[in-house]
């Protein structure tokens, strides 16, 4: 049965890609990988079907081993489908009881490892997630399935995976690492605001074509977690590539926000570095409107040498100069003053400045995904698809628990089954390959690219 299937099915799509092939006009690039790709699907597709309902029918006829497991038939010929990456996969199986148990199973579908109520399969699940990533729903849907799976089916599957572990990476010394710490600012559905948490990891700044790039740089991103239990991570993740010695010395650059200083608390002999974007944009905010050059060269003379009492006396007086300001410049005199320490490491450890991306590590890594469309988001989606885009290593689906749980005579007659079908599948390539097509002695292109179809590859 199974062998004439995939012979009948191979004939009528072999004649089918010569017909696109072998037209007099040339066929579009675009066209043909279409109408091919879509072609070999519909192929392959009857061929699964027919290997399952094969299998199906093995365990049916086996009585006497059915006998013994004590399996009895419940009903024939229920339809399934299910969605796999070559495509929509149709077929029908029987429903068995189990007395010993009292179950019941389809075990065609477990035989093949079709889980229950699953309309897609793992692999295409994976693949349709790890393109989410990159790219909308809807895209990743039509990309990988050509449309064949909805935008709410992608987001469903991308809520299922985790972050697959980076590869294990060799363990060297580090005398001195550079952190960034930033937030992207993203609208969740309602309307509300939220942000999630990037920190990105390095071994300082290299000239590279006349550009600054980080050295080994890698990421961590989370959502829905204490700073705590981000930055535990962040040290877990260190010291899985690094060796700190007592000289050791970590740089933490950012904004100064309290849920970075807690990394201070969290990784050792590290000191905070606050970002040069941030200093000068509260600089401005403090200065703004002052026609006095030697009030703002106070202000930045104040900081290097990391002088409160003189950064407060111009404070004082700006306010005079501009009093309906005073609160903009009590603002901003509070921010740089509370991160003064941060400021002022940077004109006495030369090392302080080999670092401080954060912005560009946002928008690289975060932002085109999460904030430059207008997209709302959910807590779920966020929670696998940050640490995703930091760690640009893939997704894969969480492992479920899903056993047999049959009984030995039972899984004899399911691996019989499937014996008989290897060499139903095997005693066909003979027969395919005294095809016309393949027949021939004489060697091209076309013959070359089916030669494949007569060996049981899809197995």
């Amino acid at each position: 049965m199974l062998g004439s299937i995939i012979q009948e099915s191979a004939e009528k799509y072999i004649k089918k890609m010569t017909e696109i092939l072998g037209v007099e006009k040339i066929v579009g690039i675009e066209e043909l990988d279409r109408a091919l790709y879509e072609l070999m699907g519909e192929l392959l597709s009857l061929i699964v079907s027919a290997y399952i309902e094969e299998i199906d029918a093995g365990i049916m006829t086996d009585e006497l081993g059915r006998k013994e497991a004590g399996v009895v038939i419940e009903r024939r010929k229920v339809p399934r489908s299910v969605q796999l990456r070559i495509g929509e996969v149709k077929y029908e199986r029987t429903y068995y009881k189990i007395k010993s148990s009292g179950k019941y199973e389809y075990l065609a579908d477990r035989a093949v490892g079709i889980k229950p109520y699953s309309r897609i399969g793992d692999e295409l699940s994976e693949a349709l997630s790890n393109a989410a990533v990159e790219m909308p729903y809807q895209k990743s849907a039509e990309y990988i399935s050509l449309g064949k799976v909805s935008a709410q089916t992608v987001m469903n599957k991308l809520r299922e995976c985790e972050v697959v572990a980076s590869e294990p990476v060799e363990v060297k010394q580090a005398t001195v690492l550079h952190i960034d710490a930033d937030e992207d600012h993203i609208t969740m559905r309602g309307g509300k605001k939220s942000e999630v948490r990037l920190v990105s990891v390095y071994e300082g700044i290299e000239k590279h074509d006349k550009r600054g790039v980080c050295k080994n740089i890698f990421h961590r991103s989370g959502y829905g977690e204490d700073a705590e239990t981000l930055w535990d991570n962040v040290l877990t993740d260190i010291e899985s590539r690094y060796e700190l010695g007592e000289k050791s010395t970590i740089y933490l650059h950012g904004d100064g926000a309290s849920w970075i200083k807690t990394g201070l608390d969290e990784l050792p002999r590290s000191k905070f570095v606050l970002d040069p974007y941030h200093k000068n944009k509260s600089i401005h905010a403090m200065t703004s409107g002052c026609e006095d050059e030697e009030q703002k060269k106070k202000v930045r003379d104040a900081l290097s040498k990391g002088d409160r009492v003189q950064l407060a006396s111009v404070r004082d007086i700006l306010i005079k100069q501009k009093p309906e300001r005073t609160d903009k410049i009590n603002q901003a005199w509070q921010y740089l003053d509370n991160h003064i320490d941060g400021i002022h490491i940077r004109e006495i450890d030369q090392e302080a400045k080999n670092g401080g991306c954060t912005e560009p590590h946002i928008s690289n890594v975060l932002s085109r995904r999460l904030s430059s469309r207008p997209v709302a988001w959910s807590d779920k989606t966020l929670s696998v698809l940050a640490p995703a885009l930091a760690a640009k290593s893939g997704l894969r689906l969480r492992k479920t628990i899903w056993q047999p749980d049959l009984p030995p005579t039972l899984h004899n007659i399911v691996n019989a089954a499937k014996k008989k079908c290897n060499f139903a599948v095997g005693a066909l390539a003979d027969s395919i390959g005294n095809m016309p097509l393949f027949a021939s002695h004489k060697s091209s292109f076309l013959r070359q690219a089916l030669h494949s179809l007569a060996h049981p590859i899809f197995l």
